[in-house]
């Protein structure tokens, strides 16, 4: 179910840049953080103090001068404005996901083993991915000229990135939590447009370094109590002998 849920999540957040601006799948993005937040208190029995709250706003703040900003990114389908709302819906659908399995992967490490889990989710991933790429996009694949050098190294580099990205989460949400993984992700939108600066030319601005500021400083805030969850409470091992009480 996380490898099919997690497949979708992907498919949808990488489609929607054909449609719509960074800018918009940045902040769309952020849609994830107040359904991480609901489904870690339903699902997870994850209790927030006031200083998360504190945290995540911080955050959030940071996000609302990177819109400010008005990054200089343009569509790569045009300027039709029901082009981009499809992208957006794509986006909001893919944050929508991704919040959902990043918790139940939460529930998943911090309840089995990181390895088994890794090794289940990219099995089960490669094989609904396989099946999805053959009956959706068998014909783009044929399409694509793979004598092109550079399609084939930006492959490489993306498919190493991802590798990497999967391998570390689950130890993240185990000493972190969901929560904390998408803040986290925010501090990316600075280091995408530092990115986006020198490939595609988007427009400096000094806002950028101050969403770098506010996301990290609500990060820190979010890390200065932790969020114990109920799945961490394991039960006891039946291999451990039990000590027996001895009567006064």
């Amino acid at each position: 179910m996380l490898g099919f849920i997690d497949v979708q999540a992907n498919t949808l957040l990488a489609t929607s840049y054909q449609f719509t601006t960074l800018v918009s799948i940045q902040l769309l993005d952020c849609v994830a953080i107040p359904i991480a937040l609901a489904l870690s208190c339903l699902t997870l029995g994850v209790r927030f103090r006031f200083v998360h709250i504190v945290g995540v706003s911080v955050c959030l703040m940071g996000v609302g001068c990177l819109v400010w900003a008005g990054v200089g990114a343009t569509k790569a389908t045009g300027d039709s404005h029901q082009s981009q709302l499809v992208g957006d819906m794509l986006c909001l659908g893919g944050a929508v996901l991704f919040a959902v399995v990043v918790v139940l992967q939460e529930l998943v490490v911090k309840t089995l083993d990181c390895v088994e889990y890794l090794g289940m989710l990219g099995l089960s991933g490669s094989l609904i991915c396989g099946i999805q790429t053959y009956l959706l996009e068998r014909n783009a694949l044929m399409d694509v000229n793979w004598e092109d050098k550079t399609i084939l190294i930006w492959l490489g580099v993306y498919g190493v990135m991802q590798f990497i990205f999967y391998a570390l989460i689950p130890y993240v949400l185990r000493y972190s939590g969901a929560t904390a993984l998408h803040l986290y992700l925010l501090t990316s939108d600075f280091f995408s447009l530092v990115v986006g600066m020198v490939i595609y030319k988007f427009r400096f601005h000094g806002l950028y370094f101050l969403n770098y500021f506010l996301a990290m400083s609500g990060i820190y805030i979010f890390t200065i109590k932790k969020t114990p969850i109920v799945a961490q409470q394991r039960p006891p091992n039946e291999n451990q002998p039990q000590q027996q009480q001895i009567p006064n």
